[in-house]
């Protein structure tokens, strides 16, 4: 019998299960959570869950719940980076950095004041924040890190890393969101740059799913979310989402944005 905590356990099983070797939680040097929606609910902003109807991101704060129970169980001195940068805006709105909304809720569900925490705020889409990821991994010298998203999340962006050069970059820095070939190579020189020293450091990021997590630390909490998160439309449109992703990315007809802030 594992005298381990449910939720060491379940980490560890999900990194044995990572096409890359596998890395035990004493190996890792930081742990990651991706950005999430936010909603403004309750007279504040948050990560979003089941009324997020847009189809993105949805069910993203599964990812604070499951980093909240890895800070329980991690050394302390494992550094935490948080990554969200600044959601476009709509008619009337602006909502704040979500790294910030994140942090700020990571630290309300109890997040432990003595552990090192980065925050990456000006990243825009999934493959600026890997890219960003990989520039502070560069910068501090972390190599093995583990980045918590929805499960539903991780093939397309293990799909990323392992088709990263193949990835058409446009800078998205433009008000009118059209190409500006000159600011879109230096972006798809600095993606690629940091790309190439992460993996000649022997660096790796390892996707962990939120959910395992949360349900191995609380199954009574958290598996009837989990499930009503699978039964609702707004997950099966998430999925067609992810999967079509996905297909775009191995058939290399995929594009990417990169904030102007990559150097």
């Amino acid at each position: 019998m594992s005298n381990l905590h449910p939720t060491i356990v379940a980490l560890n099983q999900q990194l044995r299960n990572n096409p890359h070797p596998a890395v035990m939680p004493q190996n890792l040097c930081a742990f990651c959570v991706m950005s999430a929606e936010l909603e403004f609910k309750n007279g504040l902003w948050q990560t979003g869950g089941k009324e997020d109807t847009l189809g993105r991101g949805l069910f993203g704060n599964f990812r604070i719940y499951a980093t909240n129970c890895l800070d329980e169980v991690l050394p302390h001195h494992i550094t935490l980076i948080v990554s969200g940068g600044l959601p476009r805006p709509s008619p009337g709105v602006q909502p704040p950095i979500r790294a910030l909304v994140m942090a700020e809720e990571l630290y309300r569900n109890g997040l432990r004041t003595d552990r090192p925490v980065l925050l990456q705020c000006d990243d825009d889409g999934s493959f600026d924040q890997l890219a960003k990821l990989m520039a502070q991994a560069n910068r501090f010298g972390l190599k093995n890190i583990a980045i918590v998203v929805n499960e539903y999340f991780i093939p397309r962006l293990q799909a990323m890393m392992d088709h990263f050069t193949g990835i058409t970059v446009i800078d998205s820095s433009q008000d009118d969101r059209s190409e500006n070939p000159g600011s879109a190579d230096r972006a798809k020189n600095f993606a690629y740059e940091q790309y190439r020293q992460f993996v000649d450091r022997g660096a790796r990021f390892y996707f962990v799913a939120a959910e395992p997590i949360i349900t191995a630390h609380d199954s009574e909490l958290y598996y009837p979310q989990v499930k009503e998160m699978e039964v609702s439309p707004q997950y099966k449109k998430t999925k067609r989402m992810e999967v079509n992703g996905l297909a775009d990315i191995q058939a290399g007809h995929y594009r990417a944005r990169l904030t102007h802030k990559f150097t």
